[in-house]
């Protein structure tokens, strides 16, 4: 029962997670892109299931958590 309320929880905050990162962290972490809303739309399935990984990164761009970011300004970013 414990596992089960446990992987209702991760859903749970997943959801909210991945509509807060679509329209609101997106735009931040993609400072150069222009997202229209079917984009955001398509971001939202893989924020829903690696909701930790974005609110890690998401949280460290505001200086939180000590979790550093890379700031390289190449191709690659």
């Amino acid at each position: 029962m414990f596992i089960f309320q446990l992987f209702l929880f991760y859903l749970s905050v997943g959801a909210i997670v991945s509509v807060a990162f679509a329209f609101f962290g997106a735009p931040r972490l993609l400072p150069g892109a222009k997202l229209s809303v079917g984009a955001r739309l398509l971001l939202m399935p893989g924020a829903f299931l690696l909701w930790p990984l974005l609110a890690i990164r998401w949280v460290s761009l505001n200086g939180r958590l000590g979790v550093s970011v890379s700031t390289a300004k190449g191709p690659h970013r």
